[in-house]
């Protein structure tokens, strides 16, 4: 298991008020603010997984339960908000593309 990151921030960075519109129904909501706490675990999840050093996104996900394409999506929050930064490198993914290498700033 990853060593826990110091003071990570509570990463409040999906809004589930975002998700659903005003005129949507009830349900709406309610599947929203569960997604809440589905992305708020993932955040957790991935930026323990940087703890243990930098990766691609298809890298970080071989370390966790999750897939490339969400951890892609959390990496993208993750930078726009300070946690992340790409490190100026790239590495191919097993379908030989070039992936940017990301490492935690909030450790």
């Amino acid at each position: 298991m990853s060593p826990p990151i110091r003071d990570i921030p509570d990463c409040p960075l999906f809004n589930p008020a975002e998700k659903a519109k005003r005129t949507d129904p009830l349900t709406s909501f309610q599947a929203a603010v569960r997604a809440g706490g589905l992305a708020s675990e993932h955040q957790r999840i991935i930026l323990e997984a940087l703890a243990v050093g930098p990766g691609t996104a298809e890298e970080i996900a071989g370390r966790i339960w999750l897939r490339k394409e969400q951890v892609g999506r959390r990496l993208g929050e993750f930078a726009r908000a300070g946690l992340v930064r790409w490190t100026g490198a790239t590495r191919p993914t097993t379908s030989g593309r070039a992936s940017r290498v990301y490492e935690a700033v909030c450790a």
